[in-house]
C-alpha cells in the first residue's frame, strides 16, 4: 500500500471529520472507516485516541485542517494545499506504532 493508494482515503477522512454541524461522533465513525480501509488495502490498524492526550492531539489535527479548509473554500481545487497531510502523518505514525508493537510481541513469543 503506497501513498497514492492511501491518499484518497485520508482526504476523505479529513473531510468527514470536519463535517459541520456534526462535530461530535464524526471522529469515532471516521476512525472505524479508516481502519476498515487500512485493512482492506493491506495495511494495519491505526489505534488512534486510545487515551485522552492522544485523542486531544487527534482532535487538534482534525480541527486545524478544518479551519484551513474553510480558508480555501472558494479556491480552485488545483490551488488548494493538501490540508490532509498533517492528518496523514498522524495516522501513518499510529499504523507504524501498532505494527511495531505487533512485531515486538511476536518476536518476544518466539
Amino acid at each position: 500500500m503506497g501513498p497514492s493508494t492511501l491518499s484518497p482515503w485520508l482526504r476523505s477522512m479529513h473531510t468527514f471529520v470536519c463535517i459541520h454541524p456534526f462535530i461530535d461522533g464524526n471522529g469515532r465513525m471516521c476512525r472505524l472507516i479508516l481502519n476498515a480501509m487500512l485493512l482492506k488495502f493491506g495495511a494495519f490498524i491505526a489505534c488512534i485516541g486510545v487515551d485522552e492526550d492522544d485523542r486531544a492531539i487527534y482532535e487538534d489535527v482534525a480541527v486545524n485542517g478544518g479551519a484551513l479548509e474553510d480558508l480555501y473554500e472558494d479556491a480552485e481545487e488545483e490551488e488548494k494545499p493538501k490540508l490532509y497531510k498533517e492528518l496523514a502523518s498522524y495516522v501513518l505514525a499510529h499504523v507504524k506504532k501498532s505494527l511495531t508493537g505487533l512485531v515486538s510481541a511476536v518476536v518476544n513469543e518466539v
